[in-house]
């Protein structure tokens, strides 16, 4: 209730003009913030999904990477085997599994940077460069086994240990890429219910913005009709013939001002009936004022007066 008091008399002295600025420039601040906040929103969308996007692809490239490096190798060491003089068939071995160990370092970077919580893609990690080395080194034994003139042992150690190595190693790869799938097919969804979620709250924004404006459009509007309201009240009692009007209303702007002139007006009438009321007992104590040259009224008022007195005296 202070409150509304404290606004209306703000208000009653407020010009009409002032008033709309204010109201303008209230409504622009809504709206300015509300954009603001908006762009500022799906800026950290954006910046968050391409983040996520970003390492995403990188632990994808990785996770191929990882796979491709296993064909190599084991078509490497197949080479070996088949011809142990074969040094680009070991220069290629070398190469895939220095792809594979970085590869391998590379995810775990980007796990422990953009996923600190990633503790069990972590220790599968682990697993997986444990299971590598084991992989590689029984395949350099087998390579070795080629070499000095023992093929058939280098066939027989891939086929009981390292393929059943490989395999599991793949199984392990394979599990990494889905889970990443999924996980980039979270982050989609989440970018998703963000972006309605912002969407949901800038039509609430907007909602209350135009309820705002329709509050300060009601609370002009009755700071204008309400006094014109009374000054027709005012007009409608002058115009039964009595002078007996309100005193001024606590306004002061354009309607403040046109309520006193009206006043004045009313003054004029009540000094007018007066006058008349001494012409008609017969008195010619007050003097009527003449306003203006304009003033045909009261300047007739006054020759009346000024024959009446004349007669009187003769």
């Amino acid at each position: 209730m202070a409150f509304r008091t404290g606004f209306s008399g703000m208000n009653r002295n407020l010009r009409i003009g002032t008033r709309l600025a204010i109201a303008f420039a209230v409504v622009t601040i809504v709206f300015a913030s509300a954009l603001v906040w908006m762009i500022h929103a799906q800026s950290g969308i954006i910046a968050r999904t391409q983040d996520r996007a970003s390492h995403g692809e990188v632990l994808m490239l990785q996770y191929s990477n990882l796979y491709a490096g296993g064909l190599q190798t084991g078509q490497a060491t197949r080479n070996v085997i088949l011809n142990p003089t074969d040094t680009k068939a070991r220069a290629n071995f070398e190469t895939a599994a220095t792809e594979i160990h970085t590869a391998l370092g590379t995810v775990g970077n980007v796990l422990r940077t953009y996923e600190p919580d990633s503790s069990a893609k972590l220790v599968r990690i682990e697993k997986l460069l444990q299971l590598w080395q084991e992989d590689l080194a029984l395949q350099q034994e087998a390579q070795q086994l080629a070499i000095g003139g023992k093929p058939a042992d280098a066939v027989q150690l891939i086929n009981k240990k390292e393929t059943a190595l490989w395999r599991d190693i793949k199984k392990q790869v394979f599990v990494l890429r889905e889970g990443q799938q999924k996980a980039m097919q979270a982050d989609l969804a989440l970018m998703a219910a963000e972006t309605d979620t912002q969407s949901r709250v800038m039509a609430v924004i907007g909602v209350s913005a135009v309820l705002l404006v329709i509050l300060i459009g009601v609370i002009i509007t009755r700071s204008i009709t309400r006094p014109l309201a009374e000054l027709r009240g005012v007009a409608l009692q002058v115009s039964t013939g009595s002078v007996n009007v309100p005193a001024a209303v606590p306004y002061r702007d354009e309607v403040g001002e046109l309520h006193a002139s009206f006043e004045h007006v009313v003054d004029a009438i009540r000094q007018q009936s007066d006058i008349m009321e001494q012409l008609a007992a017969g008195t010619f104590t007050d003097q009527v004022t003449v306003r203006s040259g304009e003033d045909v009224l009261n300047q007739s008022i006054q020759r009346v007066q000024s024959s009446l007195k004349q007669l009187q005296e003769e």
